[in-house]
């Protein structure tokens, strides 16, 4: 992996080490990796110093990466980092029992784990689906 680019952007030996360590290959890399972390990338360096090491990378791109770049900029996003619009409304309450539909269910997934299950399970199987089916469907 070549990172003579990083040369080019006046480092010192710690700041080069650091970079070095991010595994970046090329200034557009580099340049993703800030982007995709800004604070931390700022935080390896120091907020002023991370700006002026963006700048020159920017400077290194050709005007096809820095297209990209461009092109690539997520949009910009809300505290909790998803756009929301009006708020859902509530789902109304089932009109089952919830505790009997989870007992029925958690029995019925007992039985069907069983590899060789004998008659009698096939039959409780059958009738334990038929109750959970009416059950779900007395809405």
């Amino acid at each position: 992996m070549s990172l003579a680019f990083l040369s080019k952007l006046g480092l010192d030996d710690d700041e080069y080490r650091k970079l070095a360590n991010l595994g970046a290959s090329t200034p557009a890399a580099l340049l993703g990796v800030r982007r995709a972390a800004p604070k931390a990338f700022d935080d390896l360096l120091g907020a002023t110093r991370a700006r002026e090491v963006t700048a020159r990378l920017e400077s290194l791109l050709t005007s096809e990466e820095l297209e990209r770049q461009s092109l690539a900029q997520p949009p910009n996003m809300y505290p909790l980092g998803a756009m929301l619009g009006t708020k859902p409304e509530e789902l109304p309450r089932p009109k089952y029992d919830i505790v009997e539909r989870d007992r029925l269910f958690n029995e019925l997934r007992s039985l069907r784990q069983s590899r060789h299950p004998s008659q009698a399970d096939k039959m409780r199987m059958a009738e334990l689906e038929r109750r959970l089916n009416a059950l779900l469907e007395s809405r």
